[in-house]
């Protein structure tokens, strides 16, 4: 645009009093049809927002995930399931969140009991503690009659008496009315809530158990026995289903002094864990392995023996010959026992040999 004072545009020039309100008169106008521009643009942008809007809502109804079938509709929810865990119970993770995003989808989450078949248990403080129960409940119904996985522990919330209790026995009990569907069983709780089902599953009630892990990491004080805990019992005799292909848990938990009771002929993976008991003694150790036949993977604290104490008991040489990992615990001032523990078996398919100790 043609400008009278463009000779001293851009310049320090200063203008007088009357050519400043000369100025102001020449820029009246091009501000006026600034203005008018900036409401046209305005409008513009409004209904382009508006057509965008018209457009993707209508796009939307063209989408091929509308007209998925529902078998791949299923396919795809299960696949959102994570690899690593049991889904919990957050609205942020499937399968709630994926039964929140349409109504056609909901059915869809509804009438799949596999997308139900797994949970993660955070047990929470008391207060929350009844809604949890009736959250497992629902969830338990939605899965139908589909193999469980279920792994259980306590959140940092979680609601401790002095005497190191959390009433946990309604949630359990819930828990043990569907074992005839338990396949992949993980367990975190206190001894005293250990001791409240582990007297009321025999093999026979766990008919499809895959892999169980039975762990004691609770806090400090939860760890304690109530006063009238009774031992009779054969310890986790459920483990004797020939369904059993991984256990995990520690040797005090699992009660080596009755042996018979573990279905150890079908183990593949063996994972023992050290205690305030201490590990698993040569003999008891070289005994297990000996039924261990299809054993694939296996982790074994071995107890330090007394000075005194006898040395392994005698055990026919055996073989396993799928076995390829094998970790140890051991005492490193046992030398006769290592020798004995490890002439006793044959090793042919072994690939890794890990052995700590003090």
């Amino acid at each position: 645009m043609h400008s009278p004072f463009s000779s001293i545009l851009h310049t320090s020039a200063v203008p007088s009093h009357a050519e400043c309100q000369q100025i102001k008169d020449l820029l009246r106008v091009p501000r006026q049809e600034m203005a008018r521009l900036q409401h046209l643009i305005d409008e513009a942008t409004q209904r382009k927002d508006e057509l965008q809007h018209f457009v993707d809502a209508h796009t939307a109804l063209l989408s091929s995930a509308r007209r998925l079938p529902d078998d791949i509709l299923r396919e795809i929810f299960l696949a959102c399931l994570s690899p690593t865990g049991n889904p919990a119970f957050c609205t942020d993770q499937s399968p709630l969140l994926v039964s929140q995003i349409s109504s056609a989808w909901r059915r869809v989450a509804l009438s799949t009991p596999r997308l139900w078949a797994s949970m993660h248990i955070a047990v929470p403080d008391q207060k929350r503690l009844d809604g949890l129960t009736e959250q497992i409940s629902l969830w338990l119904s939605r899965s139908g009659a589909v193999p469980l996985s279920i792994s259980l522990a306590f959140s940092q919330t979680a609601t401790w008496t002095p005497d190191g209790l959390c009433d946990i026995s309604s949630l359990l009990s819930i828990l043990l009315m569907e074992s005839q569907r338990w396949r992949n069983i993980h367990l975190t709780v206190s001894n005293a809530a250990a001791n409240f089902f582990i007297p009321r599953l025999i093999s026979a009630d766990v008919p499809l158990l895959h892999s169980m892990s039975f762990s004691n990491d609770v806090p400090y004080n939860a760890r304690t026995w109530t006063p009238d805990v009774d031992f009779s019992h054969p310890p986790l005799s459920f483990l004797g289903t020939d369904s059993l292909r991984s256990l995990t848990t520690s040797v005090y938990s699992l009660g080596l002094h009755t042996p018979a009771v573990v279905s150890w002929y079908t183990l593949v993976h063996l994972k023992l864990e050290a205690d305030s008991h201490g590990g698993i003694s040569y003999s008891s150790a070289l005994q297990v392995l000996s039924q261990c036949h299809f054993l694939e993977y296996c982790v074994i604290p071995l107890h330090r023996p007394h000075r005194d104490s006898p040395p392994a008991a005698s055990v026919a040489h055996f073989a396993l010959p799928y076995l390829t990992e094998l970790y140890l615990g051991v005492a490193f001032n046992a030398f006769d026992q290592h020798t004995k523990f490890f002439s006793c078996m044959s090793l042919p398919a072994l690939r890794s040999l890990q052995c700590r100790g003090s």
